[in-house]
């Protein structure tokens, strides 16, 4: 006759129980960000549109925006991070920033992400 009975189906309950509280919050912080994400675009086009009339595009998958340049196809990307935070990638080719200067910034503020993509928009017009 056995000691010690593991109920292994109890336990997996208890677990699932335990971490379902903290996958509903990731799963809404990742929403947070997409929605992030998709209000940053829309920022994009409201402000950079007058300025450079349909002169790029601006798309969002998840919690990453990429605006591209339409001359040239300099792609700049921006991943919304958690806390406030950003990750920005890319911008470089013709009509961005130089081959050397290749944009691979990991952990941002939202102040050095809007200053890097100004920076980014300006260079054809420097």
């Amino acid at each position: 006759m056995p000691r010690h009975a593991f109920d292994l189906a109890r336990r997996s309950a208890e677990r699932a129980r335990e971490q379902q509280p903290s996958q509903q919050s990731a799963q809404a912080e990742t929403g947070d960000r997409d929605e992030d994400a998709r209000i940053l675009r829309k920022s994009i086009e409201v402000f950079y549109a007058p300025k450079f009339p349909a002169q790029f595009d601006a798309g969002v998958q998840g919690s990453t925006v990429t605006v591209t340049k339409k001359a040239g196809g300099s792609a700049l990307k921006i991943a919304v991070l958690p806390m406030e935070k950003f990750k920005l990638s890319g911008g470089s080719g013709p009509g961005g920033f130089g081959a050397d200067l290749a944009v691979n910034m990991s952990e941002v503020s939202e102040d050095e992400m809007m200053d890097t993509l100004e920076d980014w928009f300006n260079i054809s017009h420097l």
